[in-house]
């Protein structure tokens, strides 16, 4: 044959005259990113958080499981409580903003490990500010309790319970800001604060909706418990990522 010994062009040229070729696509280049869009709709989270918890079912069991025992093992200690619990918090935290990414890993458990001394700070600070936040809305109830006044203490329940819906609804996002953009305690909660301005209503309607599936899972027992928490801890990192957009893939 006249064509033995030489080589077969596969150029852009030659492949294009064939209609029976796959499509070529660069596996090379990263999605894009998803831009935010400032607020979250509450059905596209429930949508994205059901999506995620069924896909993802038992790496979002197995990292449950081991990360309960390893907060057990670490509380056992009492140092552990203060030394390694907030750093598996960050880990579980950028392993939830990872599930609605796409991209979770077993090992992002153990992420916080690799900043161990901003991983620990951040955390514990931010625990103790949402800390000391909350306890102003439960204040008034307590005083109530201690001066053994039933009407206070009432009145202070109704506080408490509009500060939950009101505020601290507001501040839940901080968490995410800090894992994911690295901001500082105090700039993660403001940046939350900021960023929810307009979406006070909302908020508190993610808690309820949060309740609303967990008592669902405890209409199921034991079986709904599972996934209906693994949904109820998705669902605000949905209306997070819906806020501030996701990064690529490759990022």
């Amino acid at each position: 044959s006249p064509l033995a010994g030489q080589p077969i062009r596969l150029d852009s040229e030659t492949m294009s005259d064939d209609r029976y070729a796959p499509p070529q696509a660069n596996l090379t280049q990263p999605s894009a990113a998803v831009a935010g869009t400032g607020s979250f709709d509450l059905g596209l989270a429930f949508n994205e958080a059901w999506a995620k918890t069924w896909a993802n079912f038992g790496l979002l069991l197995g990292v449950g499981i081991v990360g309960v025992l390893l907060a057990l093992a670490s509380m056992v200690t009492v140092v552990g409580i203060f030394l390694l619990v907030p750093v598996f918090a960050w880990g579980a935290i950028r392993f939830l903003l990872n599930i609605i990414d796409g991209e979770a890993a077993f090992a992002d458990l153990f992420s916080g490990f690799q900043d161990y001394g901003r991983s620990l700070l951040s955390m514990l600070l931010l625990f103790v500010l949402s800390s000391l936040i909350s306890a102003l809305g439960q204040s008034l109830s307590l005083i109530g309790t201690a001066a053994g006044a039933p009407i206070l203490e009432a009145v202070g329940g109704i506080v408490n319970l509009a500060w939950i819906f009101l505020v601290m609804a507001r501040l839940n996002f901080a968490w995410f800001y800090a894992v994911d953009q690295g901001l500082g305690p105090v700039e993660a909660l403001q940046t939350s604060w900021d960023a929810t301005a307009g979406l006070k209503g909302g908020c508190a309607a993610l808690i309820v909706m949060s309740l609303v599936v967990v008592m669902v899972g405890l209409l199921c027992l034991i079986v709904g418990v599972i996934p209906a928490s693994m949904i109820a801890y998705l669902l605000p990192v949905s209306a997070y990522r819906q806020m501030v957009g996701r990064r690529s893939a490759a990022a």
